[in-house]
């Protein structure tokens, strides 16, 4: 008997629980439902946004987004050639090893002037032997130490730049050297913390002579170490580094010698910041 009442109960039981849970799905879960999807519309809106902007970004131009393991490769091959460019950038404005060690020590302000002063017999010694006219603007334009100099240690590669620059045109064997002007530095600075990577130092030189070795003096400008055979230049200038033109002005010299002309030239070679040496300076052998 209490048998059959249990089971006569059963049914309205089930009626009931369906009747609750029909009730929490109408009334509870559908209305979080649609309250999470309120909440995440802004969140969409905001992914959607993200992901036009990202598209239309200057860094993914070629790039196809919809297959993301060609892309990943695609930038994997493009950071792969851009360390192979900084080395090779690296490679051509690298300087002396004992010129870097020299900017390292304590500035001396006599070893520079004795150090100029010897570059400058030198310049006149092989000029004369060459057949090439020295004027004094020309050796005057050899850089100088300035009380107000924030970094001195950059005068030697100043030096050195400056020194190769003439030489490589004495030994094309230009008619003569007028005139070097030492401009102002430019820091090239990273652009993640702005620290200055490369000091940038340009100079204007200022001569005459015969197209052809003023065309080979020009060619030789960017070239170093074994390039420089081109030129003929190899055995001569065995410390050179590339040094890059920024603009130059080529016109006839005079009527009275058609075959020469007057060369205007803004060059510039590079130096990359050392951390100084803490102690006295050791001495060290100038490179060429």
């Amino acid at each position: 008997m209490a048998l059959a009442r249990k089971s006569s109960r059963l049914p309205s039981v089930m009626v009931l629980l369906g009747v609750l849970f029909g009730a929490y799905y109408l009334f509870g879960f559908l209305r979080l439902s649609r309250e999470a999807a309120a909440l995440d519309r802004p969140l969409v809106n905001v992914w959607e946004r993200y992901l036009a902007t990202n598209a239309a970004s200057q860094a993914n131009v070629g790039l196809d987004l919809r297959n993301p393991e060609e892309a990943q490769r695609q930038l994997r091959a493009s950071a792969s050639l851009l360390e192979k460019a900084g080395r090779l950038v690296q490679s051509r404005v690298e300087l002396p090893k004992d010129l870097e060690e020299r900017m390292r020590d304590p500035f001396q302000l006599l070893d520079f002037q004795d150090e100029r002063h010897q570059k400058t017999a030198q310049l006149a010694r092989l000029a004369a032997a060459n057949g090439v006219a020295l004027e004094p603007g020309a050796t005057n334009g050899l850089p100088e130490y300035a009380i107000d100099m924030p970094q001195p240690a950059f005068l030697w590669p100043r030096l050195h730049l400056a020194n190769q620059l003439l030489l490589s045109a004495v030994h094309c064997k230009v008619s003569a050297l007028k005139s070097l002007t030492q401009l102002p530095a430019l820091a090239h600075r990273s652009t993640i913390d702005d620290a200055v990577f490369l000091q940038e130092l340009p100079m204007r030189l200022e001569l005459v002579g015969p197209m052809d070795a003023v065309s080979r003096f020009l060619v030789s400008l960017a070239l170093r170490g074994p390039e420089l055979k081109t030129v003929g230049l190899a055995e001569a200038l065995t410390n050179k580094p590339a040094l890059f033109i920024d603009h130059l002005l080529l016109r006839k010299h005079s009527a009275e010698r058609p075959h020469e002309v007057s060369l205007d030239l803004t060059v510039s070679g590079f130096a990359r910041p050392v951390e100084p040496r803490i102690g006295p300076a050791v001495s060290r052998t100038p490179p060429d």
